[in-house]
């Protein structure tokens, strides 16, 4: 048994660790449980909306629900706007992936701050999960500039 856990142990570590970036060598870490949300200071806990920019200086700043960086990359203009955006896969327990390859729906998940957003890799996903529960889904950047607004209940 001691021999067995002497190889699964190291492939289940580093199958945790590779799930929790996602993206790649220059996925921005985010550390549940101790990363702080730079838009409402509550602490990251929910990989499945934990969210990311990369400063032109090369800082990450973290958000614990998309609806946090959609508030605040409102404000972000000029030499304040970010290098690069991070949105989690829902689908893949918040894997991290570069915001222009994801959909982002708002649907009333149960998002940290419940403003019921949430994004996917996959396009069709998001538009059966959008349907679903009877909201929308685009591009982040419709969110940003108020483009995309969900039905009315």
């Amino acid at each position: 048994m001691a021999r067995l856990w002497r190889f699964v142990f190291p492939a289940l570590s580093l199958m945790l660790t590779a799930g929790c970036g996602g993206g790649g060598e220059d996925t921005p870490a985010v550390h549940l449980g101790s990363d702080v949300c730079v838009s409402c200071r509550m602490t990251v806990d929910d990989a499945k909306y934990a969210a990311a920019i990369r400063t032109e200086d090369g800082a990450v700043l973290t958000y614990d629900a998309i609806e946090c960086l959609v508030r605040d990359l409102r404000t972000r203009r000029g030499a304040d706007a970010p290098a690069e955006v991070w949105l989690p896969d829902f689908a893949a327990a918040g894997e991290l992936h570069h915001a222009d390859e994801m959909t982002v729906v708002r649907a009333g998940f149960p998002s940290p701050m419940g403003g019921g957003y949430a994004a996917f890799a996959d396009a069709d996903v998001a538009a059966r999960e959008a349907a679903t529960r009877d909201g929308v889904a685009g591009p982040l950047t419709g969110f940003v500039d108020g483009s995309l607004i969900p039905p009315a209940r």
